[in-house]
């Protein structure tokens, strides 16, 4: 059994946002809807000036970590840090573990906490949908179905949620499929008719959902509300 405490107003900003593209932001570190803004790919050292916003979710300050910057280079990111925080990957045997998030134009990437070395690279676009509780915690489920899932407690997990869904939007956007790095819903094909309805990266809420922790490994993860407001969070295999 894994307990958390987590203020009870963390998913109903989550679900505002995500709900009513219109709304203000939830978090003063969020960039504001009406500021257009798509991860762009750029030559690894082709220079970009971004919002400066997009600075404070850099939690980690890996944009000034040479060794991270030189993974960036390797596998042909732009020198850009979209989000970067310490989070706790679940394992297989519903372990914790602590890794930092490094999220990218074009990936995210688990890295070793120590010596910040990738221990598991994500294409956004492999992204299927998201999976977290309606309950107010940190657990963060990403569906993979080329690979397995990934299991997080993230401590920022608004801020996550945002920036994979506008840096998925762009992916989509540059496979044609619509996107216009918000995450609102863009229709393909000009509005002509017969286009496909792209409408963002989906979130799916639930307080028990399943997940694939690795070859032929399927857990559950249950979220209980208890009496005096605590979440307690359940991670055990599949029946």
């Amino acid at each position: 059994m894994i307990t958390f405490v987590y203020p009870p107003s963390i998913h109903d900003r989550v679900r505002n946002t995500l709900e009513d593209p219109g709304c203000p932001p939830p978090d003063a570190q969020l960039r504001p809807p009406e500021i257009p803004f798509r991860p762009p790919r750029l030559t690894p050292h082709q220079p970009i000036h971004l919002p400066p916003i997009y600075l404070d979710t850099d939690h980690c300050d890996l944009r000034n970590d040479a060794e991270v910057q030189k993974l960036m280079a390797k596998h042909g990111e732009p020198p850009i840090v979209l989000f970067s925080c310490e989070v706790l990957k679940i394992n297989r045997r519903a372990e914790a573990v602590q890794r930092t998030m490094l999220v990218c134009a074009n990936a995210l990437y688990l890295l070793d906490a120590d010596t910040k070395r990738s221990r598991r690279k994500i294409p956004t676009r492999s992204i299927a949908s998201l999976r977290m509780s309606e309950m107010s915690d940190n657990f963060l489920g990403l569906v993979c179905p080329a690979e397995y899932d990934l299991l997080l407690v993230c401590a920022r997990k608004t801020e996550l949620v945002v920036v994979l869904r506008e840096a998925h939007a762009s992916a989509m956007a540059e496979l044609g499929l619509g996107g216009d790095g918000s995450g609102r819903d863009v229709t393909s094909g000009g509005g002509r008719g017969g286009g496909d309805v792209y409408e963002g990266l989906p979130v799916e809420l639930a307080n028990r959902f399943t997940y694939k922790a690795g070859a032929n490994v399927t857990k559950v993860v249950t979220f209980t509300r208890a009496g005096d407001g605590e979440v307690d969070t359940n991670v055990a295999d599949a029946p």
